[in-house]
């Protein structure tokens, strides 16, 4: 959790704020998980996360997963007013992913393991954004000191 706290309190704690604010909620988040995933992108390029799919996971598939993501770390952040959520699942969701995807042994190629964990992350931020986007009242910004609320 340590990196995703690191991460999400510039992303949700500052950054989500400001973007969604002076875009609007959906332009904000995914201009948000753009840059979310260009801050990977030495890694992506590297083979860190895709491997064998390198250059169409760094500009295709971790764009895609990480604005989906978005949505619903934004979900998070906005429902507990506060970032620590969205850096606990962020903690989370790289654990179970280092340690579910590396153990996958499959005759397929990694492709069909990136879309698929694709696929259910983008289900999970269409619906984040269909719960953000039916609140009359949108919360924008969050405190990142836990002591006040905004």
């Amino acid at each position: 959790m340590v990196f995703g706290a690191g991460e999400e309190l510039g992303w949700r704690g500052y950054l989500q704020g400001q973007l969604t604010e002076r875009f609007g909620l959906l332009n904000g988040l995914v201009i948000l998980g753009l840059l979310w995933s260009f801050w990977h992108l030495p890694l992506l390029l590297a083979g860190f996360n895709y491997p064998q799919n390198r250059y169409c996971g760094a500009f295709v598939l971790s764009p895609l997963l990480l604005i989906s993501a978005s949505f619903f770390l934004a979900w998070l952040t906005l429902r507990a007013r506060s970032f620590w959520p969205a850096a606990l699942a962020h903690g989370a969701g790289d654990s179970i992913q280092g340690g579910v995807t590396t153990s996958i042994q499959s005759n397929k190629p990694g492709l069909y393991v990136y879309l698929t964990e694709l696929a259910l992350i983008m289900i999970v931020g269409l619906i984040s954004y269909l719960l953000l986007a039916r609140r009359k009242k949108i919360i924008t910004h969050v405190s990142v000191d836990a002591t006040q609320q905004t």
